[in-house]
């Protein structure tokens, strides 16, 4: 998943939240001291809620992201399907805990140098 998804994603959450907060509020401001029942502060509430959970669900059924091949070549140098490339210090991805393209987000798929397709290829 890109940082722009996330970011658009976060923005949306921070949002809802947002909103959510400030219908509570409402509600128990109402509740609090107009002691009347809160029919329309309790409806905007209601509402902001079922959008939260309406976001969460729809986040819950994106489709995951794509898996990304990272293949070496002959100096160490890791690259990647979506463009980038990636050294490490000591092995590979996987050596090192990665799991996910720091790029892309997919889930990362690890190609080693093969030292004997290249000599085929020479």
């Amino acid at each position: 998943m890109s940082e722009k998804m996330l970011r658009r994603q976060d923005d949306r959450l921070t949002e809802l939240i947002d909103a959510l907060l400030a219908a509570k509020a409402e509600y128990d401001f109402v509740a609090t001291y107009e002691r009347e029942q809160p029919g329309e502060a309790t409806a905007t509430l209601e509402a902001c809620r079922q959008a939260v959970e309406s976001y969460i669900e729809e986040l819950r059924g994106a489709p995951a992201a794509q898996p990304c091949v990272w293949a070496a070549d002959e100096a160490g140098v890791w690259d990647t399907a979506c463009g980038h490339s990636f050294t490490f210090y000591d092995g590979g991805p996987t050596h090192n805990g990665q799991k996910f393209c720091p790029y892309c987000g997919g889930s990362l798929v690890e190609v080693p140098f093969d030292e004997a397709s290249d000599e085929e290829d020479t």
